[in-house]
């Protein structure tokens, strides 16, 4: 007679809810963080509470900077509010192009992330100015598109433009996220 072989104890550790959600505190913490600031943040800028104090200067600013760069390249430009406009061309820079969705949603991974304030400030400076820069280069783009290509605008506006800032910020989070987290620290390589 053989014997058999022995079976692996069974873990009296029960797989119960309730142990799910304390395995994984910090990642319910960090989503239920997430979700809360994006609602918030949201819920402020479509309420139009803050459209006259930050929205619209916000919006403006981005027009005359645009006009700024474009009139370097050679166009001839002017910006009145929020339209930027020259000879063949005109754009309203509103709530969507101004990249203030692509903030928010940087602001509420960077709010969730586990890191000191400090990194997180950092973190909030350095993004904000990468995603008015890339914002920056999608309104020139749509500007370009709207004088050489005005058939194609709404492709470039509605479904090119918005998902290349949205996709560039979270690429910037990533980067962020990378730098402050212990993963990225490499050991050294010991020989034997």
């Amino acid at each position: 007679m053989t014997p058999k072989p022995e079976q692996p104890k069974k873990s009296k550790q029960k797989h119960t809810t309730q142990g799910f959600f304390q395995n994984h505190q910090a990642t319910f913490k960090a989503l239920v963080i997430f979700v809360a600031s994006i609602a918030f943040f949201f819920f402020i800028l479509i309420s139009h509470a803050l459209d006259r104090y930050l929205v619209y200067p916000f919006t403006s600013l981005v027009a005359q900077v645009s006009s700024l760069i474009l009139n370097l390249a050679g166009y001839d430009t002017a910006v009145k509010g929020t339209f930027l406009t020259s000879t063949g061309a005109s754009l309203n820079i509103g709530t969507g192009c101004n990249g203030l969705e692509a903030v928010i949603i940087f602001i509420s991974a960077i709010l969730a992330f586990p890191a000191r304030l400090q990194k997180k400030l950092l973190g909030l400076l350095w993004g904000f100015t990468g995603i008015f820069i890339i914002n920056q280069t999608r309104v020139i783009g749509l500007y370009l598109v709207s004088r050489y290509a005005s058939q194609h605008l709404d492709l470039a506006h509605t479904y090119i433009g918005q998902t290349y800032v949205i996709i560039s910020g979270v690429a910037l989070w990533i980067l962020w996220a990378e730098r402050v987290s212990n993963v990225s620290k490499k050991t050294p390589l010991t020989s034997t």
